[in-house]
């Protein structure tokens, strides 16, 4: 035999865990796991959260106009003030819109902001109207070009001699090919933000570009075609339509009052073309002694005309 100093320590007794004992185990087991991840986790969550929502302190400095688009969400709004650096984060911006219900009042337009402002002072500067720098011009449908310009005008600091230079180069207005180099009837009747800086030529684009727009939509080209027209006569008598037309609910039977006139080739015999003919019976726009359409569109129509 060893000597006893020399002799492998006895081996510890097996413990036999009964079944509710392996439970208990386990649990305890699980319990530790969780408390480990829950604390890892609330920190990660703290870390992702502040990177998210870092915000600016302070008034901010300078001067920054940024736009905000009709129907732009706060996190769309939020992602424009990010860009201009307006503010540091979205999520801030997102954070201080959605506990302020005034939010939803936020109009689109154009508006003087700082750089670096906290999140909450840049809403508090777009909820101010005299942050807005745009400027807000509406356009009813039927409005024709003589009394558009003075209407514009008034609503910008746009003088009617720049509209008037301005139309003189219809090349540069990105008119229809059909136009005819005519803006009349193509400048189209809406709700305008016109940016503080925007020129003659950039406003009466803005306006042409809409009417491409909702043509492309009403798919006038293939419309006109149907129907046996050019997309300038369909224009044309969209505009005796729209001033013709006491409610937009009328709209149809007056256009079926003319389409029935042209089919017969009878004269049109709108009012308000002999008007704008100046009553002279030899002007082709002159719809009591002429027949077939007049030249052109004499005023703007809307979409639903």
């Amino acid at each position: 035999m060893l000597p006893a100093d020399l002799q492998s320590p006895p081996k510890p007794p097996k413990v036999r865990l009964t079944r509710r004992g392996r439970v208990v185990l386990l649990l305890g087991i699980a319990l530790v796991v969780a408390a480990v991840l829950g604390v890892g986790a609330v920190v990660v969550g703290k870390a992702l959260h502040t990177g998210s929502t870092s915000d600016y302190a302070g008034p901010g400095t300078g001067r920054v106009v940024v736009q905000v688009q009709a129907g732009d969400s706060a996190t769309a709004i939020a992602k424009t003030l990010k860009a201009h650096d307006v503010i540091r984060s979205s999520g801030a911006f997102v954070d201080v819109a959605s506990n302020d219900a005034r939010a939803a009042q936020i109009q689109p337009g154009f508006y003087a902001l700082r750089e670096k402002m906290s999140a909450e002072g840049a809403l508090t500067l777009i909820l101010d109207p005299s942050s807005r720098v745009s400027y807000r011009v509406t356009v009813p449908e039927g409005t024709s070009l003589k009394s558009l310009l003075p209407l514009l005008s008034k609503g910008t600091k746009i003088t009617a001699a720049e509209l008037q230079a301005a139309i003189a180069k219809p090349s540069d207005l990105g008119l229809p090919a059909y136009a005819n180099g005519s803006v009349e009837g193509f400048l189209f009747p809406a709700t305008y933000d016109v940016p503080p800086n925007a020129t003659a030529t950039e406003l009466l684009t803005m306006m042409t570009k809409r009417f491409a727009q909702t043509a492309q939509a009403v798919d006038l080209v293939a419309g006109a075609q149907n129907l046996g027209f050019t997309p300038l006569q369909v224009v044309t008598i969209a505009s005796i339509i729209e001033r013709e037309s006491a409610a937009p609910a009328d709209a149809a039977k007056v256009a079926r009052v003319f389409y029935n006139r042209l089919a017969a080739g009878m004269p049109l015999g709108s009012e308000f073309t002999v008007r704008y003919s100046g009553n002279d019976d030899s002007n082709p726009y002159n719809t009591y002694t002429h027949t077939g359409f007049p030249p052109g569109p004499y005023d703007s129509p809307g979409e639903a005309t």
